[in-house]
C-alpha cells in the first residue's frame, strides 16, 4: 500500500483490506483517514509494520491484523486512541508484545490466539478489558494479572497452551470472571 492511496477519503469509517496479499504498507498510508473506526488487514502477508501508521487514526475502535506473519508488536503504541475497543492479532507468529497494550484503557476485547507468546502481563491500566483470548499459544507458560481490581475481565480463554501450573495464574484479581476455558492443558497443582 503506497502513501497517498487513500488521500481524499477523510469521511471513510471502515476499511477492509483482507485477502489482498499485502506485503508492506508505507508510512503515512492512512494519514488522511481521519474518521476511520475499523481497519481490517487480516489474511495478508505482512511481516513488519511501522506502527506509526496508526498514529493519526484518532477515531480507530477496531484493529484487525489476524493471519499475517507478524512476530513482534512491542513497538505498537495505541495510547492516543480514546475509543479503542477491539485488538485482533490472532494467527500470526508474535512472540513479544512488550508494553504495547499496557496503556490502552478503553480496549475491551483482546485476541492474540494462535501465536508464539511465552509470557504476557495485564495491568490495572486496562480498565475497559472484558475479554482475553490466548488460545493455542503453545509456548505460553506465564500470565500475570497485576493490580486488576478495577478491571472487569469476564472471559478468559487459555485453551491449548502450555500453562500447566494452575497456581501460576493469580485468579484472585479476576472477580468479574464469568467464563474460563483451560481445556486441553495439562494442569497440575504445585
Amino acid at each position: 500500500i503506497t502513501k497517498g492511496l487513500f488521500l481524499n477519503l477523510m469521511k471513510t469509517k471502515e476499511l477492509y483490506l483482507q485477502f489482498n496479499e499485502i506485503k508492506s504498507i508505507e508510512s503515512d498510508s492512512f494519514q488522511s483517514l481521519e474518521s476511520l473506526a475499523t481497519l481490517d488487514l487480516s489474511f495478508n502477508r505482512l511481516d513488519y509494520l511501522n506502527f506509526s501508521l496508526f498514529f493519526k487514526l484518532k477515531n480507530l475502535r477496531t484493529l484487525k491484523l489476524a493471519n499475517n506473519y507478524l512476530k513482534d508488536i512491542s513497538d505498537l503504541n495505541l495510547d492516543h486512541l480514546k475509543n479503542f475497543r477491539l485488538f485482533n492479532f490472532s494467527l500470526n507468529r508474535i512472540n513479544s508484545i512488550g508494553n504495547s497494550i499496557s496503556t490502552i484503557r478503553t480496549m475491551q476485547i483482546f485476541h492474540l490466539s494462535n501465536n508464539d507468546i511465552e509470557i504476557i502481563s495485564f495491568n490495572e491500566n486496562l480498565t475497559g478489558l472484558t475479554e482475553i483470548h490466548l488460545n493455542n499459544n503453545h509456548k505460553l507458560k506465564k500470565i500475570f494479572f497485576s493490580n486488576l481490581t478495577s478491571v472487569s475481565i469476564r472471559l478468559l480463554h487459555l485453551k491449548n497452551t502450555s500453562v500447566n501450573l494452575i497456581n501460576s495464574i493469580n485468579f484472585s484479581n479476576l472477580k468479574n470472571l464469568r467464563q474460563l476455558d483451560l481445556s486441553y492443558n495439562i494442569l497440575e497443582n504445585n
